[in-house]
C-alpha cells in the first residue's frame, strides 16, 4: 500500500471514530432523556398516590365535601398520567399495569363509600353500613398500598435503567475507540519502522555514492513512494556514471568552472562599480545642470526686477514730472488764454499713455505685487486685467491653497506659467471660458488651466527635441522642471486644452 494511502487512512480513521462517537452520544442522550422523562413521570405517580392516601384519610376522618372532590379529581389525573407513560422493559410495563389497575380499583370503592356516607341518617348509621364502610376503607388502603409499592418498584427499575444507559454508552464509546485506535496505532508503528529502515538504507546509499562509487545500487523491494525513490536514485547513479568520464576529470572541470565563475564575478563587480560611478557622475552632472539652470532663471528674474525698478525710478518719475509741469503751465496760460494752452492740453493724454505703458512694462518684467502682496492677490489682479483686455473671455477662478503654503521661490514660477498659458489662450484658442484652479492636493501644489477653445494636436505642435514658436510650451515645461515640478498638456482638436503643472508640497517648519 502507498504511504499516501496509509496517511489518508490514518486521517480518515479518527474522523470515522469521531462520527461513531457522535452517533453514540446522540443515541445515549436520547435514551437517557427518555429514561429521565419516565423517571419524572413515575415520581409524579408516587406523589399522586401519596396525595390520594392523604385525601382518603381526610375524608374518612372528617367526611368533608372538599377532600371527596379532590380525591376524584386526583384519581382522574393519575389515570391520565399513567396513560402517558411509555416503557419498553416488560417488568416495568407489568408494574405500570399493576399501578393502573390498582388506581382504577381505588376509585370504585371510594365512590361506594361516598354513596353510603351520603345516604339518609338511619341508613348510614346502622351496623351493616358501618361494616361495609370499614371493608371499603380497608380495600382502599390495601389497593393504595399495593399501587404505592408497585410505583416504588417501578421507580427503582427506571433509575437502574438510567444508570445502565450511562454505563452502556461509556462502554460503547471506549470499545469503539479501542477497536479503531489499536489497529491504527499498530499500522502507524509498522509504517514508521518500515519508512525509517528504508530511509536509513537510502542515506547509506547516498554516502556510498558521495564517496565516488557510482556502481552502488539500492535494492528496490517496496512498491510505495520509498520504492519509487530508490528506483529514481538508481537511475540517477546510472546517469552520473554515463556522463562522468572519471572522478579526476570531474574535479578538474569543477575547479575550472569555479575559476571561470570567480573571474565572471570579478568582472561583474567591476562593471557594476563602473556603472555606479558613471551613474553618480551623471547624477552630479544633472544636478549641476539643474543648479545652473536655476541660477540662470534666478539671474534673469533679478535682472528683470532691476530693469523694472529703473523704469519706475527714471522714466516713470520723469513722465510724472512732465505731467505736473505741463498741468502747471496750462493753469498759468489759462489766465492768459492763447493757442499754446490748447496745444498743451493735447499733450496730457499722451503723457498719461506713456505713464501707463511704463507701468505695463514694469508689471510684465517683474510684477511687484508678488513681492508686496503675495502670489494670490497677484493672480487675482492678473485675471481681472486679462478680462479687461479680452472682454470676450470669462475666467472662473478657484483657489484652494493658503499664501503661506506656497514657497517663495515657487511663486514667480506659478505666475509665469499662468501668464504664458493665458497669453496662449488669448492668441490661439478662440475660447470664451477659462477655468483657473490652484490648490493643494495629496501633498502637491496643482495648477490647472482649462479652456473651451478649438484645441490642437500636441503631437504635431510640441516635440521635446524640436522648437515651438509662439505657444511657449517649452518655456512652461522648463520652468516647471527646473523648479522641481511636472508639466503636462492635454488637448484635442475642437475640444479645448488643459494645462497642468504640479510641484511637491514642502511643509514649512
Amino acid at each position: 500500500m502507498k504511504i499516501r494511502k496509509k496517511l489518508m487512512l490514518a486521517v480518515l480513521v479518527p474522523v470515522s471514530v469521531g462520527l461513531v462517537v457522535v452517533v453514540a452520544l446522540v443515541w445515549t442522550y436520547r435514551a437517557i432523556e427518555g429514561a429521565h422523562d419516565n423517571g419524572d413521570k413515575v415520581r409524579k405517580v408516587r406523589n399522586s398516590l401519596s396525595e390520594l392516601n392523604h385525601l382518603l384519610f381526610s375524608y374518612v376522618t372528617y367526611g368533608a365535601e372538599r377532600p371527596k372532590q379532590q380525591f376524584l379529581a386526583e384519581c382522574d389525573s393519575l389515570t391520565n398520567l399513567i396513560a402517558g407513560i411509555r416503557l419498553r422493559d416488560p417488568e416495568q410495563r407489568r408494574l405500570l399495569e399493576d399501578i393502573r389497575r390498582s388506581s382504577q380499583g381505588i376509585k370504585d370503592p371510594f365512590i361506594r363509600l361516598v354513596s353510603i356516607a351520603d345516604a339518609p341518617g338511619p341508613v348510614k348509621n346502622d351496623e351493616f353500613s358501618k361494616e361495609v364502610k370499614e371493608r371499603l376503607v380497608g380495600q382502599l388502603l390495601i389497593r393504595s398500598h399495593r399501587a404505592d409499592w408497585s410505583a416504588s418498584q417501578l421507580k427503582s427499575l427506571v433509575d437502574e435503567e438510567i444508570k445502565n444507559t450511562h454505563t452502556g454508552a461509556i462502554t460503547l464509546i471506549v470499545f469503539v475507540m479501542v477497536l479503531t485506535v489499536t489497529p491504527l496505532t499498530i499500522m502507524m508503528l509498522l509504517t514508521r519502522r518500515s519508512i525509517t529502515a528504508s530511509l536509513a538504507e537510502l542515506r547509506q546509499g547516498t554516502e556510498v555514492v558521495r564517496s565516488g562509487n557510482l556502481d552502488h545500487a539500492i535494492a528496490v523491494e517496496r512498491e510505495d513512494e520509498i520504492g519509487e525513490l530508490s528506483h529514481a536514485f538508481n537511475q540517477m547513479t546510472n546517469s552520473l556514471k554515463e556522463v562522468t568520464v572519471s572522478k579526476s576529470d570531474l574535479e578538474r572541470e569543477m575547479v575550472e568552472r569555479k575559476k571561470a565563475e570567480e573571474a565572471l564575478r570579478k568582472a561583474h563587480d567591476e562593471l557594476e562599480m563602473r556603472v555606479e560611478e558613471r551613474t553618480a557622475e551623471l547624477a552630479r552632472a544633472n544636478e549641476t545642470l539643474r543648479d545652473l539652470s536655476s541660477r540662470l532663471m534666478s539671474a534673469q528674474e533679478d535682472e528683470r526686477k532691476r530693469i523694472a525698478s529703473e523704469l519706475h525710478d527714471t522714466i516713470g518719475s520723469c513722465l510724472v514730472g512732465v505731467k505736473y509741469k505741463v498741468e502747471s503751465a496750462i493753469q498759468q496760460m489759462r489766465k492768459t488764454p492763447g493757442a499754446a494752452a490748447k496745444a498743451l492740453d493735447n499733450i496730457i493724454p499722451r503723457v498719461h499713455e506713456a505713464i501707463d505703458e511704463c507701468r505695463r512694462i514694469q508689471q510684465d518684467l517683474r510684477p511687484s505685487m508678488i513681492d508686496d502682496l503675495g502670489l494670490l492677490p497677484a493672480l487675482s489682479w492678473f485675471c481681472r486685467t486679462f478680462e479687461q483686455t479680452y472682454p470676450d473671455i470669462r475666467i472662473e477662478q478657484k483657489i484652494d491653497i493658503a499664501e503661506g503654503d506656497i514657497p517663495e521661490a515657487l511663486k514667480i514660477v506659478v505666475f509665469r506659467v499662468t501668464q504664458e498659458a493665458m497669453n496662449n489662450i488669448a492668441k490661439h484658442s478662440k475660447a470664451n471660458l477659462v477655468q483657473f484652479h490652484l490648490r493643494k492636493l495629496d501633498d502637491r501644489i496643482n495648477l490647472v488651466i482649462q479652456d473651451n477653445g478649438q484645441g490642437f494636436s500636441p503631437e504635431k505642435i510640441y516635440s521635446w527635441r524640436g522648437t515651438v514658436k509662439g505657444l511657449g510650451l517649452t518655456s512652461m515645461r522648463e520652468r516647471a522642471g527646473i523648479s522641481g515640478g511636472g508639466f503636462d498638456i492635454e488637448s484635442v482638436d475642437g475640444k479645448g486644452t488643459t494645462v497642468t503643472a504640479s510641484w511637491p508640497f514642502c511643509k514649512k517648519d
